[in-house]
């Protein structure tokens, strides 16, 4: 229980240390596969939540977004509309 294993997709895994660290969650940038961390202690109190009415004992969680990334999102903004029928291709 020293390292984590998150796999993203078939041919993107991340390690990290898990150990004395809180619990996050991840985004996923659908562009560059860029992944990012967050914490929100709401998250933590859903699982509260849902354990006592469902009556589970819930030991970890995994929540993933997937979006696009403010680097991808500002490169899109600056393409012409020729690089960007390019890009797709």
């Amino acid at each position: 229980n020293l390292v984590m294993k998150h796999q993203f997709g078939q041919n993107h895994a991340l390690f990290e240390k898990c150990y004395g660290s809180r619990q996050h969650d991840h985004l996923i940038c659908t562009e560059c596969g860029t992944v990012a961390e967050f914490c929100d202690p709401r998250i933590g109190e859903i699982n509260h939540t849902v354990g006592d009415i469902l009556n589970w004992n819930i030991d970890h969680h995994r929540l993933i977004f997937y979006g696009v990334c403010p680097n991808c999102a500002a490169q899109v903004k600056t393409e012409t509309p020729q690089e960007a029928v390019a890009s797709k291709e």
